[in-house]
């Protein structure tokens, strides 16, 4: 069976990660390989799908889903990935909170929070 690799999924590094409900972290991804092969879909490409992966800083939770998009039209679905790809998207939202940001995953939420009240306060200033 096909699987992510980290030569075929990408993060998108200028959105980097966004904090989501209930302290978690939501993310894009990027698959560059043959989707058709992965998804067993013929007529779409690499550009026509996007990944968003929502996780708990702790580790204590994943969840992906894709979404497609042909002629204007967008489909959502559910994606449960093997645990080898669970691991590297797991390591490129470590990887992008570090490079990004400075701090590791779990650290990400309390250092967002706090962005988010520096930037308040030169804007209320």
């Amino acid at each position: 069976m096909f699987e992510f690799t980290k030569d075929n999924l990408k993060i998108d590094m200028e959105i980097g990660l966004l904090p989501f409900d209930q302290g978690s972290i939501a993310a894009i991804l990027y698959p560059e390989c043959d989707v058709a092969e992965k998804f067993g879909v013929e007529d779409l490409q690499s550009g026509d799908i996007v990944f968003s992966v929502i996780v708990y800083a702790d580790r204590s939770f994943l969840s992906a889903q894709y979404s497609t998009e042909q002629d204007g039209d967008e489909e959502h679905f559910g994606y449960e990935p093997t645990e080898a790809e669970k691991e590297l998207m797991w390591q490129l939202l470590e990887d992008c909170s570090q490079q990004k940001y400075g701090c590791s995953l779990e650290e990400f939420p309390a250092v967002f929070q706090k962005m988010c009240q520096s930037k308040n306060e030169v804007t209320l200033s």
